[in-house]
């Protein structure tokens, strides 16, 4: 085994994240696979699960800014399996990911079930048009599966509506979308969207260029300018400084109650081994319902990357990125609940029809955007 894997260090982070890993270049990976001479990437054992007192274990699944809005109990025995599998999927992460034949290495909930939740696996998507790398089958008794997909696949539509919600459509100079949400940053208001519609070339969200102050328009009128964007999120915050009297709206078009927070990173993680449904908005598709699969990094071919990617089965087509996915809480006496999952910005291009999107937890976390909040409109 050559000393490039060998002396991996993993890292065993949950709503931070593992993206800054591996340095080298794709090509130079690509040599040290190579020069292995073993013709399969060699993950060494060892990684131990998360220990806790009792039985069971208490996860937060969902918060409100900075307070715990929910949690769950999960048997212990569930949750260090899927911290064994976060973990494996870290080494998996800083192996492959500067490889230029890897589109996606992501989590991915299995049948078998642990105290009634699902078990997770890794699957690592591979370029069709590069080729595959041998992988081991698993990693520290966590399978791997990989497959061959076509590369990236974008585009965009339009659409308005007043006030401005999340799920609506826009346009920039190099293309339309859709709005994620309202969100806050440095105690202002934004509505959030995707950035590779603002890149005026064909790298997309592998593109690096600075979109600040770029205009974005809805229904033919312009509203304001990109004021912050994310290319590892693949996330635009756009401001109203043209059209002052237009409303930012704390809600999703044709849904029912208000956006209240975000799915945290073990909220994501129940989710998918739960089966709860999860929901998504954009232009093009409308409504649409799906399960989380599980969640991992898309990768470019220039060492960019868009990470803690969330990997779910709601369809999205042409002119939904930038769509909300979100987890519904059905009130009976008071307003529904309304907790954003992520950013729809992928979808076909690496799994299939399952769509990817930077996590809301991951936004919160490395970029200290909040989502929910209070229920009016601004």
């Amino acid at each position: 085994m050559s000393a490039f894997f060998s002396s991996i260090m993993v890292e065993n982070q949950q709503e931070k994240g593992a993206e800054e890993g591996a340095k080298s270049t794709r090509r130079e990976v690509l040599r040290a696979v190579g020069a292995s001479g073993t013709g399969v990437l060699a993950i060494q054992h060892g990684l131990q699960g998360v220990r806790a007192g009792g039985d069971d274990v208490k996860i937060v699944t969902h918060k409100s800014r900075n307070t715990v809005a929910r949690t769950q109990r999960v048997s212990k025995q569930w949750y260090d399996h899927k911290t064994q599998a976060k973990q494996a999927l870290n080494r998996l992460r800083q192996n492959l990911g500067a490889s230029p034949n890897v589109l996606g290495i992501s989590t991915e909930t299995l049948d078998e079930r642990i105290d009634g939740l699902r078990k997770f696996g890794i699957r690592v998507s591979f370029d069709e048009a590069e080729g595959s790398l041998p992988v081991a089958s698993e990693v520290n008794g966590i399978p791997v599966l990989t497959e061959e997909i076509p590369g990236f696949d974008r585009a965009c539509y339009t659409g308005y509506q007043e006030p401005i919600k999340g799920g609506n459509g826009h346009t920039s100079p190099s293309g339309a979308a859709t709005l994620t949400c309202r969100v806050y940053k440095g105690g202002q208001k934004f509505m959030m969207g995707c950035r590779h519609v603002f890149v005026d070339n064909d790298k997309g969200n592998c593109d690096g260029s600075d979109i600040t102050g770029t205009k974005w328009s809805q229904g033919g009128d312009e509203v304001g300018k990109v004021v912050y964007g994310y290319q590892n999120h693949d996330c635009t915050l756009l401001d109203k400084s043209t059209d002052g009297n237009r409303v930012f709206d704390n809600s999703i078009v044709d849904e029912t109650g208000y956006v209240a927070g975000r799915v945290t990173a073990e909220g994501v993680d129940y989710l998918a081994s739960s089966n709860d449904t999860v929901r998504k908005r954009g232009r093009s598709s409308c409504k649409e319902q799906g399960e989380v699969v599980g969640t991992g990094t898309i990768y470019c071919n220039n060492g960019n990357y868009v990470g803690n990617a969330v990997r779910h089965t709601a369809h999205i087509e042409s002119g939904d990125s930038g769509g909300p996915s979100y987890h519904k809480i059905s009130k009976s006496n008071s307003s529904d609940e309304l907790y954003m999952l992520n950013i729809n910005t992928h979808s076909k291009s690496i799994t299939g029809d399952d769509t990817w999107g930077s996590a809301a937890f991951a936004m919160h976390n490395k970029r200290d955007i909040s989502f929910g909040g209070a229920t009016f409109s601004g």
